[in-house]
């Protein structure tokens, strides 16, 4: 398996959903750049962009990356 890491350091139920990009010390340790849309839209466009690819999927809200 190959980690693919959309995670944002502090993200609350409301930024996943509505703030676009992540950006400073909030970004993750070798993440996933998504400068023009949100977390959530960054990470369904991957999975919808790999069907029968994705073995595992985990979702963290409020935690540091």
């Amino acid at each position: 398996m190959t980690l693919e890491n959309f995670g944002c350091g502090g993200a609350t139920t409301t930024s996943l959903l509505d703030t676009v990009g992540c950006s400073g010390s909030q970004e993750a340790t070798y993440g996933v750049a998504y400068p023009d849309t949100t977390q959530e839209a960054a990470a369904l466009a991957f999975i919808a962009a790999h069907p029968g690819q994705i073995g595992l999927v985990t979702v963290s809200i409020g935690a540091t990356t």
